[in-house]
């Protein structure tokens, strides 16, 4: 069975789960969102807390760091 990784960035709260392809939540976290501190602080955080799922994100975060440099 497939895992993804499900991110809701909300207005007060970031919410991280490791979800498998039928819908079942297998590992979620959560903390304030800190939207005022800026897009890289948030990225970072999804990051984290990727991270703390059992994620490993390493190619990844290199990727979002590089596109996000290309949009400024």
């Amino acid at each position: 069975m497939q895992e993804i990784l499900a991110v809701d960035v909300g207005a007060t709260k970031l919410a991280v789960a490791r979800v498998t392809s039928d819908g079942l939540i297998k590992k979620q976290s959560s903390i304030p969102t800190e939207a005022n501190n800026g897009e890289e602080l948030l990225a970072e955080n999804i990051l984290f807390r990727s991270n703390k799922l059992g994620i490993k994100s390493k190619n990844f975060i290199q990727e979002q760091r590089h596109l996000m440099s290309n949009k400024v």
